[in-house]
């Protein structure tokens, strides 16, 4: 008789089926897109301009990328041939000596 009671005081899982959640998930995002569209058609210019930071916002990360992608490439051949080339004078020690 315990073991019956204690069964029966937990929480239940129901059974949602996945054809209900995928229902639940379209209808939700579909409610979430018009409410969305009604705010851009009451401020048109706002949208426009969020729209357009958040492009440029998207963009300037991706053109710096090619900028220093296309940069590498074109001085690839630099990096591998660094030197220092020193030009000494023969004659430093004579003049040294007459000071």
């Amino acid at each position: 008789m315990k073991g019956a009671q204690r069964e029966a005081r937990g929480a239940r899982t129901s059974d949602v089926s996945r054809g209900d959640r995928l229902h639940a998930w379209k209808r939700s995002h579909r409610e979430a897109a018009t409410v969305s569209l009604a705010r851009m058609r009451r401020t048109p210019v706002g949208s426009t301009l969020t729209a357009l930071m958040i492009a440029i916002a998207l963009t300037l990360p991706a053109l710096l990328f090619l900028v220093l992608d296309n940069l590498d490439r074109a001085t690839g051949g630099w990096d591998d041939a660094a030197q220092i080339t020193a030009f000494l004078d023969t004659g430093a020690e004579k003049r040294l000596d007459r000071v």
